[in-house]
């Protein structure tokens, strides 16, 4: 997407979070953002062609609502992982701030919680990093519709 979608994308996410608003009703905030991706953009032209070439009288408006379900779903993934990203964020300067008062020492190591094992983050399983280390595949979201989290191991 472009910078001033992503601006907008950004706003829009923090706005939400300070607020409490759901990242489903975030989405629909985000989609008056963005667009189609590339891929998305063909399948909608995809589908048109079919569907002319087997005589659908109403071609076109099942292509626009084709579109609008994709743009929905893109709209509902940029959402929450926003929110997942800013979460992670959040985590990470909680522990910060918990160091700065004497509650944790910077020593304290950290594991990968997985919510929804994957072949991204499976790769991961049982590992262990400082703190203020990343993960062999970086920090928290991993990947889109990435559940997993980071947490302290005792």
């Amino acid at each position: 997407i472009g910078e001033p979608a992503r601006e907008a994308i950004r706003a829009s996410v923090g706005d939400s979070v300070e607020h409490g608003v759901p990242p489903r009703d975030a989405a629909r905030v985000i989609r008056s953002s963005i667009g189609l991706t590339e891929r998305d953009a063909t399948a909608v032209t995809n589908r048109l062609v079919k569907l002319r070439d087997e005589g659908v009288e109403n071609a076109l408006d099942r292509a626009e609502k084709y579109a609008g379900r994709l743009l929905r779903r893109r709209a509902q993934t940029i959402a929450v992982n926003e929110a997942l990203t800013a979460s992670a964020e959040g985590q990470r300067q909680l522990w910060q701030q918990a160091r700065g008062k004497g509650l944790l020492t910077g020593a304290e190591r950290k594991t990968l919680i997985q919510s929804d094992p994957c072949p991204i983050c499976s790769s991961m399983a049982g590992e262990v990093v400082g703190i203020d280390e990343d993960f062999s595949l970086g920090l928290p979201p991993f990947h889109v519709n990435c559940r997993c989290v980071e947490g302290i191991v005792a």
